[in-house]
């Protein structure tokens, strides 16, 4: 066991002891969500084609604005500017495979230029620009796919961390259970 940002993480890449309640997780679900890399880069291998982001909303705010959750899990104070995007992660047949909710602190301005590019998938702009940052698991689990639809599906919640620990983005990823199984009733 490990300890990150204060959880406890197991050898299988679980926090905190999680169980997955209620449903038995297919193995490429697992490994979706437990996954500390680049989310879009997964989707892609997994679909065997590449992924272009559509974007839903995109503005800046202050950190004020945000939940305090948010605020307290990018240890950022109310009159620091960020950015809040909903975007789309889309095959070449504009099918959604992933829905997705980004809260950029901008306090380095080349990440935050990369983090909100309307027109490219953040986990590409990393890899073009050659930033690494880590990634803090918050939570994983089962939602709705569309908010007005009772479809099940599974969610990966972490943060985007620079090289000195700092918080740079927190990301709420929904995936399309067409693509990533929601799994079976235990």
């Amino acid at each position: 066991m490990g300890q990150l940002a204060g959880r406890q993480v197991d050898v299988l890449g679980r926090i905190d002891g999680e169980q997955d309640a209620g449903f038995a997780l297919p193995p490429v679900t697992r490994m979706l969500l437990r996954s500390d890399g680049s989310t879009t880069r997964l989707l892609e291998a997994l679909l065997d084609q590449a992924l272009s982001v559509q974007l839903v909303d995109q503005h800046g705010d202050t950190a004020g604005a945000l939940p305090a959750h948010l605020r307290e899990v990018l240890g950022c104070v109310a009159d620091e500017a960020v950015v809040r995007r909903r975007s789309v992660l889309v095959t070449a047949d504009a099918t959604q495979v992933s829905r997705n909710e980004v809260t950029v602190v901008c306090r380095d301005s080349e990440l935050t230029s990369i983090l909100t590019d309307a027109s490219t998938p953040i986990g590409h702009g990393l890899a073009t620009a050659r930033r690494m940052l880590g990634r803090i698991r918050m939570s994983t689990g089962s939602t709705r796919w569309a908010d007005e639809i009772e479809i099940p599906c599974v969610y990966k919640e972490y943060v985007l961390v620079d090289p000195a620990g700092r918080a740079i983005a927190h990301v709420y990823e929904r995936f399309n259970p067409d693509y990533v199984p929601h799994g079976v009733a235990a």
